[in-house]
């Protein structure tokens, strides 16, 4: 049994424990460690963990590692910051566990920049009202599933419910596409996409530097992902093993193979139920970080019932830099395929203001057969500052 799991089970087989806690209004050090635990469950770029936690009495401080993840995906560390929001909301979730309410305080000290927010608990004065999340358990079942989907409809119901749930965080949007034509579209938008992710060199190191090609490297780095965590098949882990070195990958890339490279994403959009853009208000640190918040809600939710999420970040971290940085950060080929790009991606999300509205993350969803094997995560002790 999970170590999560045992405490879970203690709780629940003591409900005087859990009195004993509630009556002395101290979060005790375990449940300050347990609320931890589900909050690194949370997704990042590559599986980096760019977080960093200080606590004290009933209070987490949440920081954004800057070393964790320095790629070019990263812009203005926005991957890394919506990924601290995820954490948030899995903390807030596992807090309901305990009958305990969470306060968030978004960027409260302007003089430390990495610090994203420090979270206050209380525990709820009636009884009645202790209710754990209906999204707990899937703190510890959510993952990225990088396999075919199956193409069968998700019922509107469930997609309704989602936009419901989402709307207790002012300022986010989700945006489901599950018409065919609209999901082909984005399959050809995705796949132009993923070329000039395969020709970017930083792109590719970064990308290799955290696969964990041997069990043995994955047990002890715990972080990035496991060769067989990406789905690509026999051939697929031999073409990643041959190419792990930007020399054979560039005369490689000059025989189109970038190309070849990019079937896969379209493939899988085409073989998903649909896919869905979130995204916020602002371009912010804090209109991000509600956009993890709002990346963990939908995941979590979709995870209860029983649906499998890939999210395909490269487009939307793509248009941010553009945005941001300029078109200059994208060679001259580049740039004339990014702006067809963009003009399609753009008319199909036609209700999103890109100028003005920051773009969280686009992922497909679906009906699949569990993974392969999932991502590790590092211990809590590794991520506390002292």
């Amino acid at each position: 049994m999970k170590p999560e799991a045992a405490f879970s089970k203690m709780m629940k087989n003591n409900p005087e424990l859990l009195e004993c806690l509630s009556s002395s209004g101290i979060v005790s050090d375990d449940i300050i460690e347990f609320l931890l635990k589900a909050g690194i469950q949370a997704p990042s770029g590559d599986n980096a963990q760019p977080w960093k936690f200080a606590s004290s009495k009933n209070k987490i401080k949440v920081f954004l590692d800057r070393e964790a993840d320095q790629s070019f995906f990263n812009i203005n560390q926005i991957a890394s910051i919506i990924s601290c929001g995820a954490v948030i909301e899995n903390i807030t979730i596992a807090a309901s566990f305990f009958g305990i309410k969470t306060d968030v305080n978004y960027l409260p000290d302007k003089n430390c920049e990495n610090l994203m927010a420090n979270l206050s608990f209380s525990f709820v004065k009636d009884k009645k009202e202790i209710t754990k999340d209906s999204l707990f358990d899937s703190i510890w079942k959510r993952n990225t599933n990088r396999k075919f989907y199956n193409k069968s409809s998700v019922h509107s119901s469930i997609l309704n419910d989602i936009k419901l749930l989402i709307s207790s965080l002012p300022g986010t949007s989700i945006h489901f596409v599950t018409e065919k034509d609209a999901i082909k579209r984005l399959a050809k938008i995705v796949y132009k996409v993923d070329q000039i992710r395969t020709q970017n060199r930083s792109l590719h190191e970064h990308l290799n530097s955290m696969i964990r090609f041997t069990d043995q490297e994955a047990q002890i780095k715990r972080d990035g992902f496991p060769l067989k965590n990406l789905e690509a098949g026999m051939a697929g882990e031999l073409f990643l093993k041959a190419t792990k070195s930007w020399q054979v990958m560039d005369v490689l890339n000059k025989t189109g193979i970038s190309k070849i490279a990019a079937i896969h994403s379209y493939q899988g959009i085409l073989n998903s139920s649909g896919v869905a853009l979130i995204f916020v208000d602002g371009l912010d640190k804090e209109s991000f970080l509600k956009g993890g918040r709002t990346l963990e809600l939908s995941w979590l939710a979709l995870t209860r019932q029983n649906l499998s999420v890939q999210p395909m970040t490269a487009i939307t971290l793509f248009w941010l830099r553009w945005l941001i940085k300029g078109k200059d950060e994208f060679s001259k080929g580049q740039q004339t395929l990014l702006a067809l790009v963009w003009k399609d991606f753009h008319e199909i999300f036609a209700d999103v203001d890109f100028n003005t509205n920051g773009t969280v993350v686009l992922f497909r969803f679906g009906i699949s057969d569990p993974v392969s094997i999932g991502t590790l995560r590092k211990n809590v002790e590794d991520f506390i500052l002292q």
